[in-house]
């Protein structure tokens, strides 16, 4: 057999080689269904439909349209396309440090996962936490930098709460308000019933 036979007979798997991965740009996205499909360009002239997105168990996202697909053909076969991962340039969340890692979005909130064991969360908005309970275990303090707190409940505190503010200082304490309002008296009048708990 000539060296041009084999060369020829080789061919369509070499094709088949070259075909195996590729990339191809993001045009749509339906995310309704258990797998998410997307609808992609790839070679010039190529757009395919229906190229299911694997993503990573427990996490999932939406990319946005002119994202870059990495493609894998099946057994070579480009009628048989498989997104294997998505990245969009315009938005990736950069500027971190090795060993560091992100999830953010194409507005700007995110969640880094910083060097030090440090967790910062960056919401543009809001940040809402749905939960029976929340349990934070700080061994230093919580600190709330914020105008206004609001509590549509009680209060409970172990300890005294104490405040920088010039009535509370002058008071010492929430304890401190409770002692002074339950002993006090106007002439011959009882102290106040019932007591401040």
């Amino acid at each position: 057999m000539k060296r041009s036979d084999i060369a020829r007979l080789l061919q369509p798997l070499a094709r088949r080689i070259r075909l195996a991965i590729g990339t191809g740009i993001v045009r749509l996205v339906d995310d309704a269904g258990g797998l998410q499909v997307l609808q992609i360009s790839g070679l010039p002239r190529e757009v395919r439909d229906r190229v299911i997105r694997y993503q990573n168990y427990g996490y999932t996202s939406v990319p946005l349209p002119g994202a870059q697909v990495v493609l894998a053909s099946v057994g070579g076969n480009r009628n048989h396309l498989v997104a294997v991962a998505v990245d969009d340039a315009r938005h990736r969340k950069g500027g971190l440090e090795k060993g560091e890692a992100a999830m953010h979005n194409h507005l700007g909130d995110y969640i880094v996962i910083r060097n030090g064991r440090i967790v910062e969360v960056v919401a543009g908005s809001k940040v809402d936490v749905t939960a029976p309970e929340a349990v934070f275990n700080c061994a230093s303090k919580v600190t709330l930098n914020t105008p206004l707190l609001a509590v549509t409940g009680a209060i409970h505190a172990g300890g005294n709460i104490h405040s920088d503010t010039q009535v509370s200082d002058a008071l010492g304490s929430m304890q401190g308000m409770r002692v002074t309002y339950n002993l006090h008296v106007h002439g011959v009048s009882p102290v106040p019933t019932p007591p401040m708990s």
